[in-house]
Parts: structure tokens; C-alpha cells; sequence
């Protein structure tokens, strides 16, 4: 039985042609395009090095409706061992434009953007304990990533990465009591910007 794990979602217009890019990309198929009754279709993929997501073509369901704020989806990140081989794959079969971060201190990291709007990043392996497979990290935002990391513990759930300071805020790697990891973040505050003229 495969381990527990939350799966990042990436939606597409048609389930059935990104399969066929993925396979012949380089990818491979972990689930093949599956109706879920009128919600949309989905199926599960895996990349060239490994990582598995998961793709959706919506029906009645387009996805998370509240993103962005407190306790809610703010994230997806892809750790993987090769990730010029990834940036290649993804590009070929999604409108998917990997870039280096210009964010200061963010040297190697590189942001998935569609439409030149940034919607997830990519990093190396090299930065994660030796063993870790590739895979894709969704993000929870939170008003305190210190306190969210003490309520998993209480409630169960496993520290992976203490609570941490990094360049886009304060963060924290947990794991369910099921093992399945997932990151909560609590953003830096963006500057003040000035009225407009």
C-alpha cells in the first residue's frame, strides 16, 4: 500500500491529452483519467524523477475556493533531483514557464508561473535530508507557524522541519498522524506601498 500523502492537484482543460504529454515526456501514468460523478475528471501522474501529482479537469468542481488566507492553501512546491529534467517536463506538457526567483535570498529556487503569474516553485533535493524522494510539498498558511507546528503535536501529528525563518516567512514541515507531510507558513508581511498619486 502506498504511504499517506496529500497530493498536488494541477488543473487542466483536457485529462486525457496531458496523460498522453506526460507519457510521452518521460512520465508515467499512476491512475488513468477517472470520472468523479459530475465534479470533473482526474487521473495521477508522475514525472521523470519521480514526484506524483495529480491533475484535474473540473466539471461542477473548479478546486479550492478560498486560497491565500489564514488556515487555508497558500502553496505547492516541488522538491526533486533533477530540476532541469522537471522545469523540461513540465514546461512540455502544461503551460507551466519555470524561472529563478528574483526574491533576495532565494538563490537556486526557481517559481512555476503561468500567464507570468507565479503559481508554485521548484527546488533541488540537495536541500532535504539524504533519502527523500522527490515530491511535491502543498503549503497551509498560517497566523503562526510556531503555535500550528504545537497544535499538530498535540493533536498527533509529527514535526518533519522545526519552525524556521526563511526568505518568504516563518515555516514549519508537519506530518499528519498518518505521516502524510505537509508545510505551514506564516508569510512575511508584504511593505507598505504608497498611495497612489
Amino acid at each position: 500500500m502506498p504511504p499517506a500523502a496529500w497530493t498536488t492537484y494541477l488543473a487542466v482543460h483536457d485529462v486525457h491529452e496531458v496523460v498522453r504529454a506526460g507519457a510521452a515526456a518521460g512520465g508515467g501514468t499512476l491512475v488513468d483519467p477517472t470520472e468523479v460523478m459530475d465534479l470533473g475528471r482526474m487521473a495521477v501522474l508522475s514525472d521523470p524523477t519521480g514526484a506524483v501529482y495529480g491533475i484535474w479537469q473540473a466539471g461542477t468542481f473548479h478546486g479550492a475556493g478560498i486560497v491565500n488566507e489564514d488556515n487555508t492553501l497558500t502553496w505547492n512546491e516541488l522538491a526533486t533531483s533533477d530540476p532541469g529534467k522537471a522545469a523540461a517536463y513540465y514546461a512540455e506538457i502544461l503551460p507551466i514557464t519555470p524561472a529563478p526567483s528574483e526574491m533576495p535570498g532565494a538563490e537556486g529556487y526557481t517559481e512555476l508561473k503561468v500567464n507570468d503569474r507565479v503559481v508554485g516553485g521548484m527546488m533541488s533535493l540537495d536541500r532535504h535530508p539524504k533519502g527523500t524522494p522527490p515530491h511535491w510539498l502543498p503549503y497551509f498558511r498560517v497566523a503562526d507557524a510556531d503555535a500550528a507546528q504545537a497544535a499538530a503535536e498535540r493533536a498527533g501529528g509529527s514535526v518533519m522541519a522545526p519552525a524556521f525563518d526563511m526568505p518568504a516567512g516563518r515555516m514549519a514541515v508537519l506530518a499528519d498522524p498518518q505521516g502524510a507531510v505537509f508545510a505551514v507558513i506564516t508569510p512575511n508581511e508584504a511593505p507598505e506601498q504608497p498611495d497612489p498619486m
